[in-house]
């Protein structure tokens, strides 16, 4: 016995019977192939249009845009600069206060 080859007398009906099986086997792997084939068919369009947007954002990845590009400009940005009236000043008090306290002068103060 060679590998899977057997040597056995030739017989017509053994022989007949090796050759339907084969047969078969191959008729099985021609639908395998065939159902390969298509799926492969099917997928090739797909395959393309990634291959063009992987390449469009690699070409993209070069280009740069301009410095400090951060986008489209608002269309009602704010004014620049500080708000005036807000900070830096307290308010005056609700009530009159409840004490005085006397300090005194630092010594050596004119009077």
């Amino acid at each position: 016995m060679v590998g899977s080859w057997s040597v056995a007398p030739a017989n017509d009906d053994n022989l007949a019977a090796r050759v339907a099986r084969l047969e078969a086997v191959v008729a099985a792997r021609d639908a395998e192939i065939a159902r390969t084939d298509q799926a492969l068919i099917v997928q090739v369009e797909p395959i393309r249009m990634l291959e063009a947007a992987l390449e469009e954002a690699r070409r993209g990845g070069k280009r740069q845009a301009a410095p400090f590009s951060k986008g489209n400009p608002e269309a009602s940005p704010k004014q620049v600069g500080r708000e005036h009236g807000r900070h830096g000043r307290r308010r005056a008090p609700v009530r009159p206060p409840d004490r005085e306290l006397d300090a005194g002068t630092a010594s050596g103060a004119a009077d």
